[in-house]
């Protein structure tokens, strides 16, 4: 579960195949024939936000704090999802599953997306202080136009008129 928000936000379809407990897709695999595998996977397999969704709820149970965070961790998986459409589906859902409002799961989205955005500028901005204390120019981002620089030695001197 950990890793796989990484993979949403890089617009992968993640699903989820269970074995029977004590195999893993090795020792499952050995024991059936290939045709055999590739129909229960086809069978088994499952949508990961849908079935994370389950898989909490049914850890969560009753109680209110694990509920929550079960919440959360859900909507930290559907924000991470970058097409505006695939969200909005699996935020119905949720809200279905949840029994909440999708105003209220949006919200919790918006927060974590401006978060995120506000994380990005913060490490931009330190990068590029750390490239100009090191004295390395990094290329100005395409279609910007960057003065030249003054503080360079071979600048002209000011003239009377530009004092």
């Amino acid at each position: 579960m950990r890793g796989t928000d990484l993979l949403l936000a890089e617009g992968l379809n993640v699903q989820v195949v269970l074995f029977p407990d004590g195999d893993d897709p090795d020792s499952f695999s050995k024991k059936l024939t290939s045709d055999v595998l590739q129909r229960h996977i086809k069978d088994e397999a499952k949508d990961f936000v849908a079935f994370k969704l389950e898989l909490l709820s049914l850890e969560a149970g009753d109680d209110p704090v694990l509920k929550s965070q079960m919440i959360h961790s859900i909507i930290e998986s559907i924000a991470a999802i970058p097409d505006g459409i695939q969200q909005g589906v699996y935020l119905k859902l949720a809200s279905e599953e949840l029994g909440m409002s999708e105003e209220k799961l949006q919200l919790e989205i918006n927060k974590i997306q401006r978060l995120k955005l506000v994380q990005e500028q913060k490490a931009a901005k330190r990068d590029a202080f750390r490239a100009r204390q090191s004295g390395v120019q990094s290329a100005p981002p395409q279609g910007v136009q960057v003065p030249q620089n003054w503080s360079d030695q071979s600048a002209p001197p000011l003239t009377e008129l530009e004092e």
